[in-house]
């Protein structure tokens, strides 16, 4: 069953097939369209390009296929080219049938038109004229506003003219590019000039695309592989929001900059809640970036050089956060999450995760399920919660690599130590002999020391011989910690 935000921008009609013919009218003709009697001055080849270019974005996502006609009367939608009025509307187009179905006029006049600036102006894809292509060709397939009740359409919820975000701010354009509140009205940085020739959206969004597929079908070979997508990092032409459909591979969300970006995996869930319309990923300060349609799955994500936030999904990710200080949280599914660099803290969520603090003072929390947590050479706390936890140490001993874990677990959970680190210990369980209660070394044989009165683990490379024992671990005081606590890892 459609959610109350498919319905509220279907206009309840549908094209009869899935190839649509059209044809750009000719300079010199009148016709009859929504927006009156109209006189057509036709389109430029820069023009017709930038339509086709909205026809391959319907096409990437749905099962239709457009073919240009010779004539008008051959053409389920005839595209006219008009000088509007000052104060015209940009464009008008009648949804399947209802009067002037299938005909669209485009006002050549019109805000960020820009028809002799090709590669510069608004009709590039996120430009303010190139949204009027793509908002009018939603008419012509069926899709109504968000704010009006158009073919018996509900509005979306709380939308009125005193508060025409609606709740949870849905009828914007990131969200569905049939609204008239284009781009992100709510962004945290403030919007880009107006009708500047970037910074709104450039595509369908999950909203438009959920609703066009259930009319069209759905085209399950866009995109199969694994592929890359890559934030964007200038406020320029050809910088937008666009809705990610993928049909399958193992996919990223990356980011190649310097600023701190939200990368954010989960799909858009088309019901009237926040997430209704996707969550959005971008660079700080940059007016573009994705949301990712419904059922969509990207499994990966790379931050850059600055302080990112990265949230996964229901699916097995890994979550990279680069440089700086980052927050990095798992939610479901097997997941591994690297900190990098900078003090990060890391959340696993569900499943079986692998957390890796890196170079930083970092905080790791595991989440519900089994999870391998390390802190890194750069130390810092780990709590596993719940289920059986390691804790790793991976990097040398010494005060730089101490970490605390906050809930080791007797019996359930256990410390794992890098032969590679502790050198002197042999990879496997650890043996009987090789551990001992105390802050010194009684004998030879002592390796790992375990303080109950402090919580302090030590590990001592040569037992009672002339080498100092290192701290690397802070535990709770007074554990019952054995020599069954500890595996060496190869």
């Amino acid at each position: 069953m459609a959610s109350r935000l498919e319905r509220g921008i279907d206009w309840g009609t549908k094209l009869p097939g899935l190839t649509v013919t059209y044809h750009f009218a000719k300079a010199g003709g009148t016709y009859k369209s929504h927006s009156g009697k109209i006189e057509s001055v036709g389109f430029n080849a820069y023009e017709k390009q930038q339509f086709k270019l909205a026809f391959a974005q319907y096409e990437a996502f749905t099962k239709l296929k457009f073919k240009a006609v010779g004539k008008a009367k051959k053409a389920d939608w005839v595209l006219i080219g008009h000088e509007g009025e000052e104060g015209a509307a940009l464009g008008s187009m009648g949804p399947p049938g209802f009067k002037h179905a299938g005909v669209g006029a485009f006002n050549v006049t019109g805000d960020g038109w820009d028809r002799d600036q090709p590669g510069t102006g608004g009709l590039e894809v996120g430009g303010y004229g190139y949204i009027t292509i793509v908002h009018e060709l939603g008419h012509g397939l069926g899709l109504a506003h968000p704010h009006d009740r158009g073919g018996g359409s509900p509005k979306f919820p709380g939308v009125s003219g005193d508060t025409p975000l609606g709740k949870h701010a849905l009828n914007q354009g990131v969200y569905t590019t049939m609204s008239y509140q284009d781009g992100w009205k709510t962004n945290p940085d403030g919007l880009p000039p107006e009708v500047a020739p970037y910074g709104f959206q450039g595509t369908p969004m999950a909203i438009d695309i959920a609703v066009l597929q259930m009319k069209y079908g759905v085209n399950t070979k866009y995109h199969k592989g694994n592929d890359t997508y890559v934030l964007p990092d200038a406020n320029e032409v050809g910088t937008f929001y666009s809705c990610i459909w993928d049909a399958g591979g193992r996919d990223s969300i990356v980011c190649e900059t310097d600023a701190g970006a939200a990368i954010n995996l989960r799909a858009a869930t088309l019901k009237a809640k926040p997430g209704g319309g996707g969550y959005i990923s971008n660079v700080e300060g940059i007016y573009g970036g994705f949301t990712i349609a419904h059922k969509v799955v990207i499994e990966n994500a790379v931050g850059g050089a600055g302080d990112d936030v990265i949230v996964g999904n229901a699916a097995g990710n890994r979550l990279r956060g680069g440089d700086g200080h980052d927050s990095i949280r798992g939610r479901g599914g097997d997941d591994r999450l690297e900190g990098g660099a900078g003090d990060d803290v890391l959340r696993g969520g569900g499943g079986r995760d692998r957390l890796d603090g890196g170079a930083g003072d970092d905080s790791l929390f595991g989440g519900k399920g089994a999870d391998i947590l390390s802190a890194g050479p750069g130390g810092g706390t780990m709590r596993g919660g719940k289920g059986a936890d390691v804790f790793l140490f991976e990097a040398e001993p010494g005060p730089g690599a101490f970490a605390t874990i906050e809930d080791f677990g007797r019996g359930r959970d256990k410390i794992g130590l890098a032969a590679a680190a502790f050198d002197a210990l042999t990879p496997g369980k650890l043996a009987a002999s090789a551990f001992a209660i105390g802050a010194i070394a009684s004998d030879a044989l002592d390796r790992i020391l375990y303080d109950p009165g402090s919580g302090l683990l030590r590990y001592d490379p040569d037992g009672a011989g002339g080498a100092d024992a290192v701290v690397f671990a802070g535990l709770a005081p007074g554990l019952s910690l054995s020599h069954r606590d500890f595996d060496v890892i190869a």
